[in-house]
């Protein structure tokens, strides 16, 4: 039952087209590569972290050794301490570091191999997570960032586990054109359109007109979910374009111009804003 789930047809043919079979199979081994190299990443981590744990306990042994031997227990503590002082200051930055990531990657669980990811305004693709540095792909080019990094990064976006996203056009236009009649022309025109296509859009949106531009002009926000992942970066553009232009259309339907004030300069030449 599960199996016949990545075989649902998306659109409204009920069919299954020979593209969308080849990138259900394909992403299907993507998956698998993922789930084996997040196993090796995994075990390469865990050694690290046992490796850790072995030496602290082989380091209490031998106290404890050291103490049962009759050795003077305050020159044995006193001993003990001046190591872990030592110790410290060598190699406790890292430590910490370490041990700040794991709690990232593990408890956190912020994304997984093959995930797409947002840090800041740039995308990528994870491909190798280890206990120091994140293997991140930007469309080919290979990068290699540090967990600490990430930690700082914000925002940091889970495009894959989104399930799903808003996106906005912006318009300026005259601030003459803002009547009620316009508006609710408006966004009468905007919910049939998103009505009409359910799969692609989902059916509440929002126009803003809060935003005044000199001179006179006012800035017309469209806001509007998409039901779906934003790390399906196609889909997404091409509903973003759809939209996008039948709100223009929109716009010129109902008479909206841009209309440009001409101001002259004290030398005479036109200065247009």
């Amino acid at each position: 039952e599960k199996a016949w789930k990545f075989l649902e047809p998306s659109g409204t043919t009920g069919f299954l087209s020979m593209q969308e079979l080849k990138e259900i199979v394909f992403n299907v081994f993507d998956d698998r590569r993922s789930v084996i190299m997040s196993l090796e990443d995994t075990e390469s981590i865990t050694a690290q972290i046992k490796t850790w744990i072995q030496v602290l306990v082989n380091i209490a042994v031998l106290l404890i050794a050291v103490l049962v031997m009759g050795t003077n227990g305050v020159d044995v503590w006193v001993g003990f301490t001046s190591f872990i002082i030592g110790f410290s200051f060598i190699f406790g930055g890292a430590i910490k570091t370490a041990f700040d990531n794991f709690i990232f990657l593990y408890g956190s669980h912020p994304f997984e191999i093959g995930d797409s990811i947002l840090v800041g305004e740039t995308r990528y693709t994870v491909e190798r997570v280890l206990l120091q540095t994140t293997k991140l792909s930007h469309f080919g080019q290979i990068r290699i960032m540090q967990n600490s990094a990430l930690r700082l990064a914000e925002p940091l976006v889970n495009l894959t586990s989104s399930k799903e996203h808003w996106l906005k056009c912006d318009y300026i236009v005259d601030t003459s054109v803002l009547t009620e009649g316009f508006l609710r022309s408006l966004n009468g025109s905007m919910e049939a359109f998103f009505k009409d296509q359910e799969e692609t859009y989902k059916a509440t949106f929002r126009i803003d007109h809060f935003e005044f531009l000199p001179p006179l002009k006012v800035k017309l926000t469209l806001l509007f979910g998409l039901p779906f992942s934003p790390s399906q970066l196609r889909r997404a553009r091409i509903a973003h374009s759809q939209a996008a232009r039948h709100f223009a259309e929109t716009l010129l339907y109902l008479g909206v111009k841009y209309t440009a004030v001409v101001e002259y300069s004290p030398e005479g030449i036109p200065v247009a804003h």
